[in-house]
């Protein structure tokens, strides 16, 4: 991840689509929170278990994305709870 959005700063990688954090900066969010330092180091390739996870980076990236869908309470995969 060594290039940045200059609309908005994202993190992104040479192959990204550009644009497509921010639609050219037609979107705006409020600001993200730092990210923390182990998880930085591992996305830039600073720490020694970047290599592992950068393979396994989708493979998070899908859990962390159900878990956040549960906390809203939906999941598109499963019935609804009261089914």
């Amino acid at each position: 991840m060594n290039v940045n959005c200059r609309y908005c700063n994202a993190m992104k990688y040479p192959a990204e689509t550009p644009g497509l954090c921010c639609a050219n900066g037609k979107v705006r969010l409020d600001d993200l929170q730092e990210t923390p330092d182990h998880l930085r180091n591992l996305l830039l390739g600073q720490s020694p278990d970047s290599k592992n996870f950068m393979r396994n980076i989708r493979a998070y990236n899908s859990a962390f994305q159900m878990n956040d869908a549960d906390r809203r309470g939906w999941l598109p995969t499963l019935p609804p709870k009261d089914a």
